[in-house]
């Protein structure tokens, strides 16, 4: 199946027909990451859900803020970004992990993907952060202060060794 995220919630296309699933039309989608057979996780401008891909029953879970991005850990645990910082959630217990104290806007999670080992990147609204799991530390990378709008990343990947990042403005 292909899963789409659209502005009135989750579609499945099995190469004939699209089905929309109603228990999620109220929600726009920002991410889908398959949790195990039975579980979809669903980001989006209403936090996280749970869908039931056999019965199109959903659950949320308290994680304020639009969710844009979510990566499976394993079948019982995953990583969460919004808007409001990223949340580390295992068998429905959620932890949020800080990147930087205050207001700082690197804790606006824009995309998470993994590195090596135990090691997930971030982007931010203020730069790229590098989560080791297994220690739980975060360290920020920015580029030079004085050129403006350049550290705040709308999405990134891994092709082999190498990670791009896509910016906002520059």
């Amino acid at each position: 199946f292909i899963w789409i995220g659209t502005k009135f919630g989750i579609c499945r296309y099995d190469g004939c027909n699209l089905k929309q699933y109603d228990k999620t039309k109220s929600d726009d989608i920002f991410s889908i990451e398959e949790l195990n057979n039975d579980t979809m996780l669903i980001g989006g401008i209403k936090g996280i859900k749970y869908l039931n891909r056999k019965t199109g029953e959903t659950n949320s879970l308290d994680i304020p803020n639009i969710t844009k991005s979510i990566i499976k850990i394993n079948n019982n645990s995953f990583l969460a970004g919004s808007e409001n910082g990223l949340y580390y959630v295992n068998n429905n217990t959620i932890k949020q992990i800080i990147i930087e104290t205050n207001f700082s806007s690197s804790n606006h999670i824009t995309s998470i993907i993994k590195g090596d080992n135990k090691v997930y990147w971030i982007s931010t609204a203020d730069g790229l952060a590098r989560l080791d799991m297994e220690s739980q530390k975060v360290k920020v990378y920015r580029t030079k202060p004085n050129i403006e709008n350049t550290n705040h990343f709308i999405c990134l990947t891994k092709l082999k060794d190498k990670i791009y990042l896509g910016s906002f403005n520059k």
